[in-house]
């Protein structure tokens, strides 16, 4: 298992427990297949920016941004962003970290692994985040400290467009201490070539092919591409559903999931990219054996 990690472990026992309510138990296996990826591209398998887009979908945030702040420095700091925002409007996607917003004075001396909430702020919140979150919607920002090395500290920042229920925060304290743990044995110089080479300066080849080709650029489980492969063909979200026997739940989670992998912002953005990107004489048989 890469990086070590057991997987279960970052899910509250109750999750076992057959009467468990489907949306807790859709949240557990999310964030499960969400830290799986995580430590993948952490791991250097996949690129460290499907990594998150991953985790986002599977936090079903809105935005998700991966930060470097340095002492004697701006406190903004360098980030590496994913955002669900498709508006090209000036200001509605997020481009900075507000990790030294919410952490005040303790920004570059906080406990790694200790979520810091937005919405537990003392007083007024600066008029930076609080525009932000107006523009777009949101209501809570979790930080959470994943190291701290010399003079640097690492942030993790998760936007929500609602405030976190209780099972969600539960899961979130405990997955906290996974990407921490796991930010820890990530590939030497992972972030700092980001930092030191702009992303959009490179190409990851395999997000030029098509998403249902034998090379699975988008990592999908075997779930997620049965689904694809489906709306490729012309289903329903509710054939779908019917076909499958699965759950408007279950669907949701796999287009979520989906969403987060392939960087479509809708279902409608998704079946077209499926239907213009599809090659002929793709086997759905040949390319299900390459599925993860």
């Amino acid at each position: 298992m890469v990086l070590g990690v057991n997987f279960v472990s970052v899910l509250p026992s109750r999750s076992i427990d057959a009467d468990s309510n489907g949306r807790q138990q859709d949240q557990e296996l999310s964030i499960i297949d969400g830290i799986a990826s995580w430590c993948e591209s952490l791991s250097g398998q996949i690129p460290l920016i499907e990594g998150l887009r991953q985790v986002l979908g599977a936090l079903d945030g809105a935005a998700i941004c991966l930060t470097r702040v340095q002492e004697n420095s701006s406190r903004i700091g360098t980030s590496m962003i994913v955002d669900t925002e498709t508006s090209q409007k000036r200001g509605h996607r997020l481009e900075r970290s507000f990790a030294s917003i919410v952490l005040g004075p303790y920004c570059l001396k906080p406990k790694p692994g200790t979520p810091w909430f937005s919405s537990m702020l003392d007083g007024e919140v600066d008029p930076a985040l609080r525009d932000f979150q107006r523009r777009r919607g949101l209501q809570e920002l979790v930080v959470i400290p994943l190291e701290i090395k010399g003079k640097t500290v690492d942030f993790l920042e998760i936007h929500f467009e609602q405030r976190l229920d209780g099972n969600q925060f539960a899961l979130l304290n405990l997955a906290a201490a996974t990407f921490v743990r796991t930010w820890g044995r990530r590939a030497t110089g992972l972030f700092s070539e980001y930092i030191l080479s702009p992303l959009k300066t490179k190409r990851d080849k395999l997000s030029e092919l098509p998403l249902l080709s034998v090379e699975n650029p988008a990592r999908l489980s075997r779930c997620e591409y049965r689904v694809c492969l489906m709306l490729s063909r012309g289903y329903s979200v509710q054939a779908i559903e019917e076909e499958f026997g699965i759950s408007r739940t279950t669907s949701r989670t796999h287009l979520r999931n989906i969403y987060a992998k392939t960087g479509c912002s809708s279902l409608a953005e998704l079946t077209f990219r499926l239907m213009d990107k599809t090659k002929p004489g793709i086997s759905g048989f040949d390319a299900e054996a390459r599925v993860v």
